[in-house]
């Protein structure tokens, strides 16, 4: 890094690996956010979760130059550390994702990392467990780390949900997109999350999103006009949502119709400049 010639440094920010780029170059630094862990790192890591979250906090102290694509994420890094430059910009979408053309399948989507802890699948299963139709599947897309992908079948052996519940695993881009055009809306029950973006692609896609009532999510979507928002682990709301949405085609219609006029917004046309705009300023900073 100190002996590569460049304008700007991006960092892509993990705090499992973190990179203090701040320190290691005089060039500047712009670091991207997805999400703050805090206290959660110990729930998925009980006794390796010290590291990211002492990592976390040493980060922050140090960056500063810092995108996050959440604004609630935004308002807390500056309460707690004054005097860091900070830009809310979220994540774009693809245009393709516009271009689709919805049909209903039999089945409820969640597309994404298979992070059972943080993405709420333990709770979506156990929601899905108990709904009243059970004609419906649940195709479950995204590949994480093997222990998260064994615990997800064993899950889903447990609760004797085989023959209604799908792992595809890894899918390519093609399959996404098929899998977004084609299914009745999108499951994301997370327990933390930077923004949202598969909810925003699934709205692209003309489907609506039931979620979760946390910081990034609920700025991606807009809570009863593209999406259904519960309180994370709550397993009974979650319930009810899969349920009405399952019932209820013309519902489903009118949030995913709102959702392709709500997530046009999130065009990388615009989004683009903006993180530019930012970098801009940053390097005559």
């Amino acid at each position: 890094m100190r002996k590569y010639k460049s304008d700007i440094v991006i960092n892509d920010c993990s705090f499992f690996a973190p990179c203090f780029a701040d320190l290691y170059t005089k060039r500047p630094v712009v670091n991207v956010i997805h999400h703050l862990m805090g206290k959660h790192s110990f729930k998925i890591y009980p006794l390796f979760g010290f590291f990211p979250f002492i990592f976390e906090n040493i980060f922050l102290r140090i960056a500063r130059n810092i995108i996050t694509s959440s604004k609630g994420i935004k308002e807390e890094i500056q309460k707690r550390y004054q005097g860091k430059n900070v830009s809310n910009i979220a994540n774009g979408v693809s245009n393709e994702l516009f271009l689709l053309k919805p049909e209903d399948g039999n089945f409820v989507l969640f597309l994404g990392r298979i992070d059972v802890y943080m993405k709420g699948l333990d709770k979506l299963l156990e929601a899905f467990s108990k709904v009243k139709n059970r004609h419906m599947a649940l195709k479950i897309a995204g590949s994480g780390k093997k222990s998260d992908e064994k615990k997800l079948v064993q899950l889903i052996k447990d609760l004797r949900l085989e023959d209604r519940v799908e792992f595809l695993g890894k899918v390519s881009e093609r399959e996404k997109l098929e899998l977004l055009r084609t299914c009745l809306f999108l499951a994301m029950p997370s327990r933390f999350e930077g923004w949202g973006i598969t909810a925003v692609e699934a709205n692209a896609a003309g489907k609506p999103v039931l979620g979760t009532k946390i910081k990034g999510l609920a700025e991606a979507v807009l809570h009863g006009k593209t999406a259904l928002l519960v309180e994370p682990e709550d397993v009974e709301g979650l319930r009810d949502v899969l349920d009405l949405f399952f019932e209820n085609k013309e519902l489903r219609a009118r949030f995913g119709q709102e959702g392709r006029r709500w997530a046009k917004r999130f065009s990388w046309e615009s989004i683009s400049s903006e993180q530019f705009a930012f970098y801009r300023k940053v390097i005559e900073g």
